[in-house]
């Protein structure tokens, strides 16, 4: 039986904001050349999407020698590079969301970063949250 990553759910580019949904050959956005709507992928969108932020977060953490925080980052940077199907997306995005209760001081290009990460993570979560049928 085929897991949750074996169907794709198509995603409007509303429904995505600013994530960029894979398209098919020549388009990255909207409609592909053959006129249909891109698919999302759930596992590639995070490691295009969020990985690099969770990198540039770990790698501000530890120039500034917060090894806590940066081994906080990495970890949940670990847990997306390590998931195989969809449902395994949700532990580190649960984890993301609870940096806030961490204690971390942020600069404030840090805190810039997290927030693009909390809410491309959030918005990721509810797309994955809906039902199976098409995302409208």
């Amino acid at each position: 039986m085929p897991g949750p990553d074996a169907r794709r759910r198509d995603a409007s580019p509303q429904d995505l904001g600013h994530f960029t949904p894979r398209a098919g050959r020549g388009s990255r956005y909207g409609t592909t050349m053959d006129g249909t709507t891109p698919e999302w992928v759930p596992l590639e969108t995070a490691r295009r999407d969020l990985l690099p932020r969770l990198e540039t977060l770990q790698r501000m953490a530890e120039s500034s020698d917060e090894h806590e925080r940066a081994g906080f980052f990495r970890g949940i940077a670990h847990l997306i590079r390590r998931a195989r199907e969809t449902h395994e997306l949700m532990e580190p995005f649960m984890l993301l969301s609870t940096s806030a209760f961490q204690g971390f001081t942020l600069t404030a290009p840090e805190a810039m970063v997290l927030d693009e990460a909390l809410e491309m993570a959030s918005h990721m979560s509810e797309v994955l949250a809906r039902d199976d049928g098409p995302v409208h």
